[in-house]
């Protein structure tokens, strides 16, 4: 299993970072689809339209199932989604299903619980593993330099930004 960032807490230049690990082609996708269902052109994404678009491709969703894909990208809460937030919510989902098995498995080798995050003891416990004694606050500082969402975990995809940008 692997943690979901939770888009709601990043901050505006963590999410720039997210949509910055995306590669410019992808990006172009996401915008097509995002046009795609904007079916009126108000550039934004209402439930409306995403039964709409979701209706054309055979799936009947019900009230509860739209609402949840709703809330879970309208980081705002605003009842729509904008071209933002589906970005920032595609680009999340990307590096999810990213295949770069390196990456995949340094995260498992942290992630000794198979939580989907690695916590405080269990980056402890590597590090001391690999010979490396951290004080408090060295500890303090790798979780706060990768926890992008503030909850005091790092998942798979604040993990995987995170080697991005130090390779």
């Amino acid at each position: 299993a692997d943690g979901f960032l939770e888009l709601r807490r990043l901050s505006p230049k963590d999410k720039e970072l997210l949509i910055s690990c995306v590669s410019e082609s992808t990006l172009d996708q996401f915008i097509e689809a995002f046009e795609t269902f904007d079916l009126n052109d108000d550039e934004s994404i209402s439930s409306n339209e995403l039964r709409f678009v979701l209706k054309t491709l055979g799936i009947e969703p019900t009230e509860d199932v739209l609402n949840d894909i709703l809330s879970e990208v309208d980081a705002d809460g605003n009842g729509v989604v904008d071209i933002q937030e589906f970005l920032i919510f595609m680009a999340s989902r990307t590096l999810y299903k990213d295949e770069d098995q390196n990456i995949r498995d340094a995260f498992k080798q942290f992630d000794q619980d198979g939580n989907g995050f690695i916590d405080r003891d269990e980056l402890q416990k590597l590090m001391e593993s690999l010979g490396q004694k951290l004080t408090e606050e060295e500890l303090d500082e790798m979780i706060t330099d990768a926890d992008f969402d503030l909850d005091g975990k790092i998942s798979y995809q604040e993990f995987y930004i995170m080697m991005k940008l130090s390779y």
